[in-house]
């Protein structure tokens, strides 16, 4: 059982993303994420094993005074896996740089095993909307999801801490408001 750990937003920001993952739906193109026990977020971290009692204690002291901040969703991606995967891309601003390596330093102390896409060298941060297109879909979605108003900017508020790929939440973390 991994244990991930992701940024979440604020319930405009989630909406939002919802809407995007409903019309992927909708069409046919995408249900993995809009039928799933999914919340849209951006991934962290994952590690394969956590002592997690105690980095959710650590991670609760250090975001204490954290206070939420903005993202900007600035364009589409596309990862090449068989099936291709699309995204949202994510803006590293001076916050998220700093969540990203806070948790890490906390995750490196309390976890092993980390899986190495998430790791600051490789981290590509994204929003995840369609997880497994099909080879016939993938250029229908490109055209629904190319018409979406880019950017727009949501709110990272809490970090949860989830089994994966279970999707289960364990832990949720709030940042201060």
């Amino acid at each position: 059982m991994a244990i991930g750990v992701s940024a979440w937003f604020d319930t405009r920001t989630e909406g939002h993303i919802r809407g995007i993952w409903k019309s992927l739906a909708d069409s046919n193109l995408s249900r993995t994420l809009h039928e799933g026990p999914y919340r849209p977020h951006i991934t962290l971290g994952v590690y394969e094993t956590l002592d997690r009692p105690s980095f959710t204690t650590a991670l609760r002291e250090a975001v204490l005074c954290t206070p939420s901040f903005h993202v900007v969703f600035a364009g589409l991606g596309v990862f090449l896996n068989n099936p291709p995967a699309a995204f949202l891309t994510v803006t590293v601003s001076e916050h998220l740089r700093q969540l990203h390596c806070l948790v890490h330093e906390l995750l490196s102390r309390t976890g092993r095993d980390p899986i190495p896409f998430y790791l600051a060298d490789r981290w590509n941060p994204h929003c995840t909307l369609a997880p497994e297109l099909l080879e016939q879909s993938f250029p229908k979605a490109m055209q629904l999801l190319s018409k979406l108003s880019l950017p727009f900017i949501g709110v990272v508020d809490r970090v949860s801490i989830i089994d994966t790929p279970a999707e289960v939440e364990l832990d949720v973390v709030h940042l201060a408001t």
